[in-house]
């Protein structure tokens, strides 16, 4: 609860920001203010394969703010034990662009990540993140872009990383607006 309080008042802290800003309003239509993006891995050897995709949607509320939410799936097929796992979670996130190609990021994430332990058994655990940082935009076309963030994640325990082993994220992706 106390992670979704934090959001919820980055939330309001991107709004207030947004005051500075001018609103896009009734005149810019909802489609028009609509993206996509998200990421896409990767990996196959002769120890494992790994399937990973993380979709998102936001919305522009001023020319500068907007908020979205994610989802996101990962496969691991660990080959010479025999063991496949799943991962699954969602997120919700807002963005502010500051100069540029230069935005601020915030985002609370849940995964549900699958562990295998010593005796090539599966389970369970759930995982609350709250992550904060920023990026760069690169546009490719007009409605287009690359983007590179990096995030801190402020819910990190050294006793108990669960999916991340560093509470840096590292996150490249294609974000296209309609």
């Amino acid at each position: 609860m106390k992670h979704l309080l934090t959001v919820s008042l980055l939330s309001i802290a991107t709004i207030a920001f947004g005051q500075y800003d001018e609103f896009l309003g009734k005149d810019v239509p909802l489609k028009d203010r609509i993206y996509v993006g998200g990421g896409f891995g990767l990996g196959f050897n002769s120890y494992a394969d790994y399937v990973a995709v993380s979709p998102n949607v936001g919305v522009r509320i001023t020319k500068r703010g907007s908020f979205g939410i994610g989802v996101q799936y990962q496969y691991r097929n660990y080959k010479t034990f025999k063991v496949k796992t799943n991962d699954w979670g969602g997120s919700v996130f807002t963005q502010y662009k500051l100069f540029g190609p230069f935005f601020l990021h915030a985002e609370y994430e849940y995964v549900n990540y699958e562990f295998v332990d010593i005796s090539l058994a599966t389970y369970r655990k759930g995982y609350s993140s709250i992550l904060v940082g920023g990026g760069i935009a690169q546009p490719i076309t007009q409605n287009v872009s690359f983007i590179i963030s990096a995030l801190y994640n402020l819910s990190y325990s050294d006793t108990d990383p669960g999916p991340y082993n560093t509470p840096w994220n590292l996150r490249v992706g294609i974000s296209a607006g309609f």
